[in-house]
């Protein structure tokens, strides 16, 4: 009787036992999920950013305490990212898939004097990085539609939202982002070829213009909106490069351009265009960056001939520490007018010191100075800059 009593208790233990396992298993299941449903990868990225710019600018209107004369203008910013949801639980690509998308959308304030010496300020709404990005099922092989960066030169920089720096190839183009198709592919483990083909600048306006919002000697302030005229002029450009990836320390590519487009020291008139260049790019620990561009162009215009030119750019960031960091850019421009016996050149050197309080919010102190040779004109400023944004980056 007594064993039979003995028996009966180290059953009910052992009973107890796998019930408290049981539990132990349908709770911890249970939390395991909720945790699974609460780290799943977020697939929808809004982004705001506002940047405030102004300073001391002598030009040649005179001195004068003012907004900044030149990019980035004081502006908000609206930014939309999203990821292909079904292609990330899927995990591959059997041809050609959907993969991201992305909108951004500006509305700068751009303030300044115009030809006869007014003052005049202006909204602007504008179109940036707006795109359908593919994914294939061959590696790093990426198609896009829309409005992108062109691929022409390789500088990306350390600072992601530092755009106060020169751009070489607006200041050539007038652009730096066109409309139409974009190809990457690897034809190597250390080479990339990038191409695109686009509409040579045609989206590269205002969508929507809001002026006249300063009175004047002569008539007062009465807002004024108007549309952009979108008509085509058969512009076109063909851009591409071969190089290096992006993730190496060195990057080495050569870049070629051919296409029309609107000529950016000519008015009303186009510019046949074809360029062959190189850049060269080094980084160090993230911490350091060095970048150079060199670039010859054969060139054609309606007006003028036939132009040679030349474009140059060097640029070095440099991270002090994790806060603290120092940007400087030269970038040079030279055009030979053989049929007139006369030439264009101008170039500009930028300066910028950043004190980064978050990843979201910065603080710079910007310096520039411009010089168009030919027409004896020099101008400098010294600004402050304010950037801060809210929301979620991919």
């Amino acid at each position: 009787m007594l064993e039979l009593l003995r028996f009966k208790g180290v059953l009910m233990n052992k009973f107890k036992g796998y019930i408290f396992l049981l539990l132990f298993c349908v709770v911890g299941n249970c939390f395991s999920q909720n945790s699974i449903k609460k780290d799943k990868q977020q697939t929808q990225f809004f982004y705001a950013q506002l940047n405030l710019h102004g300073g001391y600018i002598n030009d040649i209107n005179g001195n004068r305490w003012d907004l900044a004369n030149r990019s980035p203008h004081n502006q908000l910013a609206f930014q939309y990212f999203g990821k292909r949801k079904k292609l990330l639980q899927k995990g591959y690509v059997k041809q050609l898939s959907l993969s991201a998308y992305k909108v951004r959308l500006s509305i700068p304030f751009i303030k300044g004097i115009n030809d006869v010496g007014n003052k005049e300020a202006e909204f602007r709404v504008q179109l940036l990085d707006t795109w359908l990005k593919f994914d294939t099922k061959w590696d790093r092989t990426y198609f896009w539609i829309g409005n992108k960066g062109i691929p022409y030169g390789h500088n990306p920089k350390l600072d992601p939202v530092s755009d106060f720096m020169t751009n070489l190839t607006k200041m050539d183009y007038g652009f730096v982002q066109d409309l139409g198709m974009f190809f990457r592919t690897p034809i190597s483990e250390k080479l990339d070829v990038e191409f695109s083909l686009t509409a040579g600048g045609w989206l590269s306006k205002p969508m929507l213009v809001c002026d006249n919002l300063l009175s004047s000697n002569n008539q007062s302030a009465k807002a004024t909106v108007s549309f952009a005229n979108y008509d085509y002029n058969n512009t076109w450009l063909a851009s591409g490069r071969m190089g290096t990836p992006t993730f190496k320390k060195n990057e080495f590519g050569l870049i070629m351009a051919s296409g029309k487009i609107s000529n950016t020291l000519v008015k009303n008139d186009l510019l046949q265009i074809n360029r062959l260049g190189a850049d060269w790019v080094y980084k160090h620990k993230e911490t350091v960056k060095l970048s150079n561009q060199l670039v010859f162009g054969y060139n054609t215009s309606a007006i003028e001939g036939n132009l040679t030119s030349f474009h140059s750019q060097t640029a070095v960031d440099v991270f002090l520490n994790g806060r603290v960091f120092v940007s400087t850019s030269f970038a040079y421009n030279y055009y030979n007018v053989s049929k007139l016996g006369s030439y264009h050149a101008n170039y500009i050197n930028a300066n910028s010191i950043t004190y980064s309080f978050s990843p979201h919010t910065r603080l710079r102190l910007n310096h520039y100075y411009s010089a168009v040779k030919e027409a004896n004109e020099k101008q400098w400023g010294m600004f402050l800059q304010f950037v801060t944004g809210f929301g979620k980056r991919p």
